[in-house]
């Protein structure tokens, strides 16, 4: 019985001393990781993504003839399926030659 009492106290003791050397270590990728989380929210404006520009549609009286389109870039947003494999991938390589090379964080 006393070698189990023995081996139980070494065993907490053990894991305090563990917890206490880590501890340091855990704290500085916490900060690390908050200083990240504050840096991505405070992006610079051109990291911002505005609403995309779409035309505006000027009808008759009647709430059906179309008279005319205003707008500042005549496009029409389509989803992802909507766009080719080839042009996906021109654009990945433009953007990010290594985007598939690495995980979303490229330094």
């Amino acid at each position: 019985m006393g070698q189990i009492v023995l081996f139980v106290g070494l065993s907490v003791l053990v894991g305090i001393v563990a917890a206490v050397t880590v501890l340091p270590a855990l704290t500085a990728v916490g900060d690390a990781s908050s200083a990240g989380v504050e840096l991505l929210e405070e992006n610079p404006a051109e990291f911002r993504q505005e609403a995309l520009s779409e035309p505006s549609t000027f009808y008759a009286s009647d709430g059906e003839t179309e008279l005319a389109q205003f707008y500042a870039e005549n496009r029409e947003p389509v989803g992802v399926d909507d766009i080719s494999q080839s042009m996906q991938d021109a654009i990945v390589s433009i953007e990010d030659e290594r985007f598939y090379e690495h995980d979303g964080t490229d330094p």
